[in-house]
């Protein structure tokens, strides 16, 4: 719950998004994060992962497939917003990640992608030193990839 609750203060904080916890609802159709940015018009879900290496299992996938994806307005305050990605923050993946991701982006008609902590933390270190600000237009592009965040993708 820390590193959920720890996940929303920093795209709030740090990235400027109306970042809002939803985690530990009871239930399986809400994932951890739901982000609002108003300057672009669109939301995201992010479900975090407190695992060493998360290789997204068939039930991960059913989740965010056959609930999270097509109920995001259950859950949502802007239903008028559509759903421009998901994403998953773990520390490391599994070699099959990608393909994977690929596989969930093209089921539920949604970009998605994952990020390792590591390379998260470089994106905040980004931010917050001044060396590369990103805009909701760059995240969501970055955060699109339908793919793993590598730091080519976002240096």
């Amino acid at each position: 719950i820390d590193f959920e609750i720890a996940t929303t203060n920093i795209f709030n904080d740090v990235f400027g998004y109306r970042a809002t916890h939803l985690g530990q609802m009871g239930t399986l159709s809400a994932p951890d994060v739901l982000l609002i940015s108003d300057s672009e018009g669109y939301q995201s879900i992010i479900d975090t992962k407190a695992y060493k290496r998360y290789t997204l299992p068939g039930k991960g996938y059913d989740r965010m497939v056959y609930h999270y994806v097509p109920e995001y307005k259950s859950y949502s305050t802007d239903k008028d917003k559509k759903l421009a990605f998901f994403a998953y923050i773990a520390g490391a993946f599994g070699d099959t990640i990608d393909s994977k991701i690929k596989n969930e982006s093209d089921a539920c008609h949604c970009s998605g992608s994952c990020i390792n902590a590591s390379n998260f933390i470089h994106m905040v270190e980004n931010q917050t030193s001044g060396k590369k600000k990103y805009t909701h237009k760059e995240l969501r592009d970055i955060f699109g990839v339908k793919r793993q965040i590598t730091l080519a993708d976002i240096d």
